[in-house]
């Protein structure tokens, strides 16, 4: 295979992985954003604005307007964790403010972004609703609680 046909094909597989990230981080249920160092939104999938009624230029005048005030400190150290040891978090179960004023409950995993040197360049956080798993819950421990008081 000569060096054109090799570089044709190197990158036709470039668009088309290209293509297949753009389309995963869009059609997923989950919600995606990428901050860089400096706490600056880069990117938020269809389903961020979706869940929570921030677009994009929300974030741009304020990156932490879906952080309740009381976790903004909580939220920011857990940000320094990721970008300046790598540490992954996963699990993680908050809450977040949709833009309508109501309360979200999600679980997170955040991951740092690495460049192909290694460098920490920013972070990716992945959100799921967890909010009527929550409310589930919370109606079995009431219902545990009243059939504890019937016996």
């Amino acid at each position: 295979m000569d060096k054109d046909t090799l570089r044709t094909d190197l990158s036709k597989e470039y668009i088309h992985m290209k293509e297949l990230l753009q389309s995963h981080v869009e059609t997923t249920t989950d919600t995606i954003s990428i901050r860089d160092l400096q706490g600056n939104i880069l990117l938020v999938n269809s389903a961020f604005e979706k869940i929570y009624g921030w677009i994009y230029q929300d974030l741009i005048n304020d990156p932490y307007c879906l952080v309740p005030e009381n976790l903004i400190n909580e939220t920011k150290e857990i940000f320094q964790q990721i970008k300046f040891s790598g540490k992954k978090i996963s699990g993680y179960e908050t809450v977040r403010n949709r833009k309508d004023g109501t309360f979200v409950q999600v679980g997170l995993t955040a991951s740092p972004i690495r460049d192909t040197v290694g460098n920490i360049v920013g972070t990716s956080v992945i959100a799921r609703d967890i909010t009527d798993r929550k409310k589930a819950e919370e109606a079995l421990l009431e219902s545990e609680a009243k059939y504890r008081i019937l016996i």
